[in-house]
């Protein structure tokens, strides 16, 4: 609440109540947190005029879509003193996002005096993961999806309210890949743009997976692999709250993007019909590989925040969900009736 816009104005009631102190606490008028609520850095104040209107609480909104921000550097860039208490406010579709498993799309750290309460009405978003490399008459390491990442990471307390209509997303995981008997199918990408699984043939060719999608939008399918037996994974799509893409199967051997998990890739052979898994709606684990007796069917990407599936011979793990709100030990208190996927934990 401000301080009065005229009239007499209390040192310790008015000026150290707005600074959260209590009304019989003692101030000192040349302190730091003070002369910041009277916009005065050095020199005289005036007590009255100097803090007329004057109010401890900053407030700002983010507007345009941003990459892997940090919330502390945004509001002193629009203006903030360091000090005031601070209320950030995510506009309606606006996108706070990111494309690196390892780096949150928002993170909420450095000194705030005041305390830091965020409104979102957009999309905060982690990336997902990628999916895991199939083999083709091949062998080596990588059959294993992974994991997607964060939407939120705290290094401060933080006041948050999800309004509805707008979400915070953990990236989804990556499906797992196989390589059964030398033949094998790639892991769909997680939703957050996780890329498909590439697909490693024995000549040392490569049959590139799905690229995940843009903001807004799905991912693109997987290839076809050669011999029409096996396939690199479908992308995984950046769309709230997103549908599933669909596996390949045996005859159809690529793995479809997904508006949400990409869709898991085949493993098979001309001879045993089987199924990639599919990709992850909203926030549901990928679909995992099924049938293919001579070969291995992959997994699908899972969904927002959630892992991706397994593979049915051979494979490797599937990539764990991201979180919508990594703690790292400090505390969120949350409200509003707007969608999380992932933990927070």
């Amino acid at each position: 609440m401000a301080l009065p816009a005229n009239g007499a104005i209390r040192m310790s009631a008015d000026i150290g109540v707005e600074l959260g102190n209590t009304a019989t606490s003692m101030i000192s008028i040349g302190a730091t947190a003070p002369r910041a609520l009277a916009g005065v850095p050095s020199g005289a104040i005036r007590v009255a005029a100097d803090f007329y209107g004057k109010s401890s609480l900053f407030s700002f909104t983010i507007s345009a879509n941003q990459q892997e921000a940090n919330l502390r550097t945004l509001a002193l860039a629009a203006g903030w003193n360091g000090i005031s208490s601070v209320t950030a406010t995510v506009n309606a579709g606006v996108y706070i996002w990111s494309d690196n498993t390892s780096t949150a799309a928002l993170t909420i750290n450095g000194s705030w005096p005041g305390g830091i309460t965020l409104i979102n009405n957009g999309y905060i978003i982690g990336k997902g993961g990628s999916g895991g490399v199939g083999r083709y008459n091949t062998s080596g390491s990588s059959l294993s999806g992974n994991a997607g990442g964060a939407a939120i990471s705290l290094g401060v307390n933080t006041t948050i309210t999800n309004n509805s209509g707008a979400f915070i997303a953990g990236g989804g995981g990556g499906g797992a890949a196989t390589s059964f008997g030398g033949q094998g199918g790639a892991g769909g990408g997680g939703a957050g743009g996780g890329a498909g699984g590439n697909l490693i043939i024995f000549d040392g060719r490569t049959t590139a997976g799905g690229s995940g999608g843009g903001l807004g939008s799905s991912g693109s399918n997987g290839a076809e692999g050669p011999g029409a037996v096996a396939g690199s994974g479908g992308g995984g799509g950046r769309i709230l709250p997103g549908t599933g893409g669909n596996g390949g199967s045996t005859f159809s051997a690529f793995g479809r993007g997904g508006g949400s998990g990409g869709g898991g890739a085949v493993g098979g052979t001309y001879y045993e019909f089987g199924n990639g898994g599919a990709g992850g709606s909203a926030g549901s684990v990928g679909g995992n590989g099924s049938g293919a007796l001579e070969g291995g069917c992959a997994g699908g990407g899972g969904g927002w925040g959630a892992s991706g599936g397994t593979g049915t011979i051979g494979g490797g793990s599937a990539g764990s969900g991201g979180r919508a709100i990594t703690l790292n030990g400090f505390t969120a208190t949350r409200s509003g009736s707007g969608t999380t996927y992932g933990a927070v934990s």
